[in-house]
């Protein structure tokens, strides 16, 4: 489930991205990862895109650099947010998961 406060709804987990060992080419990233976007995560999203008006979502990002122990090397765990504005409740927002359930993503 997404983790919310004021102004950030914040992806669960976190990522790594890692240096790409077998670049063959120049067109080739440096460095990747892959992230996983729970059901709320999405949602949140979907809501956050229909009141925008200009039909966006702003999303950050931020990187910390770590070094792996069983190897020594280096990557970088990540976490993505979306901005969703200011809240004017102190009440947390809560994103209930509908995991298990068939509904469509509408878009």
């Amino acid at each position: 489930m997404a983790q919310q406060n004021s102004q950030y709804v914040k992806l669960k987990n976190n990522f790594n991205i890692f240096r790409n060992e077998d670049k063959k080419s120049e067109n080739h990233p440096d460095w990747s990862g892959t992230i996983v976007v729970d059901d709320a995560f999405l949602n949140e999203m979907v809501m956050l895109f229909k009141m925008s008006d200009d039909r966006t979502v702003k999303m950050n990002i931020a990187f910390w650099a770590d070094t792996k122990k069983t190897n020594g090397k280096e990557f970088y765990n990540a976490s993505l947010s979306m901005y969703r504005g200011k809240v004017e409740t102190d009440a947390p927002l809560v994103i209930e998961s509908d995991e298990g359930e068939d509904d469509e993503i509408p878009f």
